[in-house]
């Protein structure tokens, strides 16, 4: 599943950056660096809560519980808080290059 290899990917990216962060010292890269990270892993989260494979196992269906209005509407809008999340992080990771380029001249 789709869903399982990016969690898995950004699993272990995380790692990988969380090392790397441990060893810069500009704490507002870091930070940045850090709620990129963070956005992602939110969004994966909402992601995994909505995501519905369109092959199905025929031995994993069970009865389907009644839903709340709470649980429909948290199923239309999860999609929604996904997006808002990568995009949040797409504009941490932007803040980073930009303070990276500065740094560098």
């Amino acid at each position: 599943m789709f869903i399982d290899t990016f969690k898995s990917d950004l699993d272990e990216v995380s790692a990988e950056v969380e090392v790397i962060l441990v060893s810069m010292s500009n704490p507002q890269l870091k930070n940045q660096i850090r709620n990129a990270l963070a956005s992602y892993q939110d969004g994966a989260y909402w992601w995994q809560k909505v995501y519905q494979p369109r092959v199905i196992n025929v031995s994993s269906l069970t009865g389907e519980t009644n839903r709340t209005s709470a649980d429909a509407f948290l199923m239309t809008s999860a999609p929604y808080t996904v997006a808002i999340h990568w995009r949040q992080a797409s504009t941490y990771l932007q803040r980073a290059e930009r303070q990276v380029a500065t740094l560098s001249r």
